[in-house]
């Protein structure tokens, strides 16, 4: 199967050369294409990849064991946590695994090696069925916090009981199982590809007519994935923003009718009763989502002109040339979806914040760098103010409003039984 990042094989990577160019060039009567070695003369865009890719590699590398840790080491531990380690981990894995088609790329003298070729044959089948599992793991990780999000919001009691951290680990795994099988085909391929090869043959020609079938099967259904996923989360999010503002609208009609009865709270957050509590992670999955949109659009794009290249359709001539133009551009921002997320948290989560800022301290103290009243300062007065600083709140991540008093809700009219004239708040207000 054609990894997903860019849908093209070839022992190169993702970067590589597509075997299958010239078999669907033939089949649809295109002209020759004019083949060339990829370099930053013949290609200018090449820089973008050169450039680009290290700089992401190192945000991604950085930022998401950062944020390993510090999600692994928050005291009040939520499906939240478990889902963006899940994000953290399998962006760590394409990062990474990306790092095997950079380095021909970077290097000239590593394309004249001949061992690093091999040992890069005998790793490719596995390479890309590990990219395309954690690729689509992390983008299904994505849509699973979307809904679990919606859910949380949407009816949070039962989000209390039901979607536990355990249950949590437990669709990860599922998700990660599936996404393995659906990668499968890379590992099949790769190796057959790799057992047959006698160095002349293309890999048309290597592969059996089921083989063939199904990697083609494969390229074309990775477009409807994508697509699919699209739709899955601005749905997802559409629903999100459709619930919160729903709910804000409640929860500033419940102040009015509190303020018109002169009810007054008896706690000391009437601020946050004014100003609906921040869903921190849910802004920040929204980013990601929207972040998911932008970065995968290329690569939509690419992947559709190179099916509609191809036989059955051969609707529109994607030549080699405008191929290998595009691909660094495509491929750079698309590596930025994995890369990139660590600095949407930094950014948008205040807890998130002082969880790094928390564990920032307290490696200094450890270290003799800092003295205990700095990082006491700084997370909080007391240790107990140490431990809710580290805690991502569950209000922030639910939706259930806690700081709202007894008082006021035992003060606020019911319309329903006030329409009957069974509400005793409503009839003394008479």
């Amino acid at each position: 199967m054609n990894s997903s990042i860019m849908g093209l094989n070839g022992s190169a990577g993702a970067l590589g050369n597509n075997s299958g160019d010239s078999l669907s060039a033939v089949s649809c009567n295109w002209p020759p294409d004019q083949i060339f070695d990829v370099t930053v003369e013949n290609t200018p865009t090449s820089y973008a990849d050169l450039i680009g890719y290290p700089i992401l590699l190192f945000i991604c590398t950085f930022g998401n064991l950062l944020s390993i840790v510090a999600l692994s080491t928050d005291v009040a531990k939520s499906t939240t946590n478990v889902y963006l380690i899940c994000l953290a981990v399998s962006d760590l894995c394409v990062i990474w695994l990306a790092l095997e088609a950079y380095i021909p790329e970077a290097d000239v003298k590593v394309r004249e090696s001949d061992t690093y070729f091999q040992n890069v044959a005998n790793f490719s089948g596995f390479q890309k069925w590990w990219e395309e599992t954690a690729i689509q793991f992390s983008d299904w990780t994505l849509i699973v916090f979307s809904l679990e999000r919606l859910i949380a919001i949407a009816r949070p009691f039962e989000y209390r009981h039901r979607l536990t951290v355990r249950r949590a680990i437990y669709i990860e795994l599922g998700v990660l199982f599936l996404a393995s099988i659906c990668a499968l085909e890379n590992l099949v391929v790769g190796y057959y590809f790799l057992a047959h090869d006698d160095g002349v043959s293309t890999k048309t020609r290597i592969l059996t007519p089921g083989l063939l079938e199904w990697d083609r099967i494969q390229n074309q259904a990775e477009v409807g994935i994508t697509l699919a996923k699209w739709v899955i989360l601005t749905i997802l999010n559409v629903c999100l923003i459709i619930v919160i503002s729903r709910h804000n609208k409640i929860r500033d009609s419940i102040l009015v009718q509190t303020e018109m009865a002169g009810v007054s709270q008896s706690t000391p957050n009437k601020s946050s009763a004014v100003h609906p509590a921040r869903r921190h992670s849910t802004y920040v999955l929204m980013c990601c989502s929207g972040l998911y949109f932008v970065t995968q659009f290329p690569n939509v794009i690419y992947k559709i002109l190179e099916v509609a290249s191809r036989p059955p359709y051969c609707s529109y001539n994607f030549t080699y040339k405008a191929k290998m133009t595009a691909r660094p551009i495509v491929y750079v921002i698309l590596l930025s979806n994995y890369s990139v997320n660590f600095l949407l948290y930094c950014l948008l989560w205040r807890k998130f914040r002082e969880q790094l800022r928390y564990l920032l301290f307290r490696t200094l103290e450890k270290t003799g760098l800092s003295s205990p009243s700095t990082a006491l300062t700084t997370a909080g007065t007391t240790p107990e103010g140490n431990t809710r600083s580290a805690k991502m709140s569950l209000q922030s991540e639910t939706g259930v409003r806690t700081d709202i008093s007894p008082l006021l809700l035992a003060t606020t009219p019911n319309p329903k039984l006030a329409k009957m004239g069974l509400d005793p708040i409503a009839s003394s207000k008479v």
